[in-house]
């Protein structure tokens, strides 16, 4: 079987502050999580990097509930952002030997549940070293690892990505399904269940495929998008699979996503343009018009007409984008 290894960076950076100690009751919530899902096998292993500004603080809480996982540390300077890209190439130059060498990697993020069979899909679906493998998030108030036990309940909920869809065709793919079967999914334990309009969280990528990025350009700056992996996929010609009519992800919201705003990633997109242009469309999808200037080569009206109105929730007018 493939070697997979699943990497989670995690992080409380001010144990004074009410956003980082929320966003640990939740990291705490997916190890639970983690220490609950059935018959993990010998082939699968659980990476946790800990980025830290001053001290790490995380590797007992960690070892307490998944006590056989891999734990590295990453320190960044304080007050810059965090780089994700980057990091998974930190794991890559330290994590591969000879006694492990990873065949695929997923990239997930520390808020998120995981539905029970989730070996069983890995081993049953992530096959092939030439595709990546996505799964869609849904997002969720509620915090209880009950929404994610594979026994009960089958609900069919609209999912896409606008953006995504947009970059296939543009370099002649198939946009993604605009329906995903959510099955397992235990309807009445949920609080507003939403489908997050990216795969964000859940990216199981071969080894062979990543090193195939080219890693100056992607680790320039400070932005941690791992969108542009997706959607550079796409440029690279490197086809996909979904795995969402199995695999259930839960984001568990919390006081951080309530204070998040399209400007205060602003610097963010603006890096990612800049230095890899086959993105410019980032700007349409996902943030604030103010980017559009750096958009040159697209037809902002097309993007417009056919894949945000009526569509996509927006908060600025027609002429902001077009």
């Amino acid at each position: 079987m493939n070697k997979i290894s699943i990497i989670i960076p995690c992080a409380i950076l001010d144990i004074n502050n009410k956003i980082e100690i929320d966003r640990f009751s939740r990291f705490q919530e997916q190890l639970r999580n983690i220490a609950s899902i059935p018959n993990k096998p010998d082939n699968i292993r659980w990476v946790f990097i800990e980025v830290y500004e001053t001290k790490p603080l995380l590797r007992g809480t960690i070892s307490k509930f998944v006590p056989n996982s891999i734990y590295f540390e990453h320190k960044k300077p304080v007050e810059q952002k965090f780089n994700q890209v980057k990091l998974w190439y930190d794991y890559i130059d330290r994590a591969n030997s000879d006694e492990w060498e990873d065949d695929f990697i997923v990239f997930t993020h520390s808020d998120i549940l995981f539905s029970k069979n989730l070996y069983k899909v890995l081993n049953s679906r992530v096959i092939d070293k030439s595709k990546n493998y996505y799964a869609f998030r849904y997002d969720t108030m509620k915090r209880d690892n009950e929404i994610t036990n594979n026994e009960v309940g089958v609900r069919e909920l609209p999912c896409s990505d606008y953006g995504f869809d947009y970059i296939l065709e543009h370099y002649g793919f198939s946009p993604t399904s605009t329906i995903l079967s959510a099955y397992y999914i235990n309807t009445d334990t949920i609080v507003n269940i939403q489908p997050k309009q990216i795969p964000e969280s859940f990216m199981c990528i071969s080894l062979d495929n990543f090193k195939g990025f080219d890693r100056e350009k992607l680790t320039v700056g400070t932005y941690h998008n791992d969108v542009v992996i997706r959607d550079l996929s796409v440029v690279y010609g490197i086809n996909h699979e979904w795995l969402s009519d199995e695999l259930i992800l839960l984001h568990m919201r919390g006081l951080d996503d309530m204070n998040k705003t399209a400007e205060s990633d602003y610097n963010t997109t603006e890096e990612i343009i800049k230095n890899i242009p086959e993105l410019q469309h980032f700007g349409m999808f996902r943030f604030h018009p103010r980017f559009l200037p750096y958009m040159k080569t697209i037809d902002k009206r097309y993007i417009y007409e056919k894949y945000i109105k009526n569509k996509v929730p927006q908060q600025y007018s027609p002429e902001g984008f077009i």
